[in-house]
């Protein structure tokens, strides 16, 4: 993981047999597809990043990581950049009382309204961005870290919440709770909808979140 003061990522190739993705969605289903989970074990297991190499073209984590142009070519010739990643898991109990693990590599939300914060509402940040808005102004995507805010806020909070999650001044919020851990037990008291990677994957309640530090390689 990246220790303050240190530099991040150096100039390299993309392996040729590496897949190149334009998404964050795209990258954490190919980390189901590739059983990372399995592969990883303990959460708090040593890096894995050997066979866990990507490009990437587009998303928030892209964007987090400075959104540089360049195309699944340049990658391959020594372009772009080589970032050692933190991926988050998330233990989600269903209403059946089963459990299931989501793979997240940019945030994870669980909102109870159809807004974020309208509603009890978590998010997990390992990018900083979701879409537009600045949601996780101190997360960094390599520091062994994931910020996970939990709250919600009345209608007129709200709208100056929203407003300020473009810039990432929303925090500190009275309304919100703000923790930065590698582990992470959050309170919240109900199902709700699950965001992965900015897609609908269900409905359920988070239980646990834990970071995989510098489990995966991506070039940029």
């Amino acid at each position: 993981m990246i220790k303050r003061g240190e530099d991040w990522g150096r100039p390299g190739t993309l392996a040729r047999e590496s897949a190149v993705l334009g998404s964050d969605r795209q990258l954490s289903e190919a980390l189901n597809s590739a059983d990372f989970i399995r592969t990883v074990g303990s959460p708090h297991t040593q890096p894995q990043q050997d066979g866990f190499e990507f490009g990437l073209t587009g998303g928030d984590l892209h964007r987090t990581l400075g959104s540089p142009r360049h195309t699944a070519a340049d990658l391959r010739s020594g372009a772009g950049m080589r970032f050692p990643l933190d991926v988050g898991l998330a233990t989600i109990a269903d209403a059946n009382g089963s459990t299931r693990t989501e793979v997240f590599v940019a945030h994870l939300e669980s909102r109870r309204g159809r807004q974020r914060f309208a509603g009890e509402t978590l998010v997990a940040m390992n990018a900083a961005f979701i879409g537009e808005d600045n949601v996780g102004p101190r997360a960094h995507p390599g520091d062994g870290l994931l910020d996970v805010t939990v709250g919600e806020l009345d209608w007129w909070d709200r709208i100056r919440s929203k407003r300020r999650q473009r810039t990432g001044s929303h925090l500190p919020h009275p309304g919100l709770r703000l923790s930065r851990a590698a582990h992470h037990e959050p309170e919240v008291s109900a199902d709700a909808r699950i965001i992965v990677d900015g897609e609908s994957a269900g409905r359920g309640r988070v239980l646990e979140i834990n970071c995989v530090a510098s489990a995966i390689v991506v070039v940029v």
